[in-house]
């Protein structure tokens, strides 16, 4: 369409440029009139040459290709910045180069207005692939299904709540992973609901062969030896790995934990 109003006005101003109407009109007149005709469309030829050309430059624009190549190139500027602000989720496992405090907190921002609640992060970096075995809630809940699988490299990210009743509890839960080397990696957490008595906590351990979390395991990584919150802890787990994590002591806490050869 912009093409047709270019040529259309091209083709208008067409007329005005031409020297056949003045030069003929000039030449009927007499001598003294034909000079100052002469004059007269001497100068009117300036004037619609001028006009021509003003009308032809005006017209250019409408014919360029730039405007909509330009308005491309923003277009695909706007998706590349879509992309690479898109939301990382709970319930997945990233590459250790994305996993930051800052994710976690985003991951513990998505769960909503709840009073007790946790972002956990897992960094792999045991040289093994993990597996998902399953969770065993003490108390609380969670929305979000554990990763799967976590390869190498790779960090996982899960989520817990407190349950959405009455009672006054907090949450706690120790999930496992099954190792490529045949051994299972525990994870326990607790955020309780009274922050006045109790304190948050975690641990880790690698149990010798495929274990699922129970009851029995949750008891024993609560009373022996976990970490308490707001400090960083260090341990050698056995079977060539060792844990390096921290843990905030809020009611809306974030737990860190890279998991690395020995």
């Amino acid at each position: 369409m912009k093409h047709f109003i270019a040529l259309f006005l091209v083709l208008a101003v067409i007329p005005l440029a031409s020297p056949q109407e003045p030069l003929q009109k000039a030449t009927i007149d007499d001598d003294d009139m034909q000079v100052k005709f002469t004059l007269f469309n001497r100068k009117s030829l300036t004037m619609k040459h001028f006009i021509a050309l003003f009308l032809v430059l005006a017209v250019i624009p409408l014919a360029s290709p730039q405007e909509p190549l330009q308005k491309a190139t923003i277009d695909d500027d706007d998706m590349q910045v879509h992309k690479d602000k898109r939301v990382i989720s709970a319930g997945t496992a990233i590459a250790v180069g994305q996993f930051s405090i800052n994710v976690l907190n985003n991951v513990l921002a998505a769960i909503g207005k709840v009073s007790r609640k946790i972002a956990i992060g897992v960094e792999n970096e045991s040289g093994l692939k993990w597996e998902a075995l399953n969770v065993f809630f003490r108390y609380g809940a969670s929305d979000i299904t554990l990763p799967m699988k976590v390869e190498n490299a790779k960090a996982l990210l899960y989520t817990a709540r407190k349950s959405h009743s009455i009672f006054m509890t907090g949450t706690s839960a120790v999930f496992t992973y099954s190792m490529s080397d045949g051994n299972t990696l525990a994870v326990l957490f607790v955020v309780p609901y009274n922050k006045l008595s109790f304190s948050n906590w975690w641990n880790v351990k690698v149990y010798n062969g495929r274990k699922m979390a129970d009851w029995r395991m949750w008891k024993e990584l609560y009373n022996k030896n976990p970490f308490p919150a707001n400090a960083w802890h260090q341990r050698n787990l056995g079977y060539g790995v060792k844990v390096k994590g921290y843990m905030t002591n809020a009611g809306e806490a974030t737990l860190q934990i890279r998991i690395s050869k020995a």
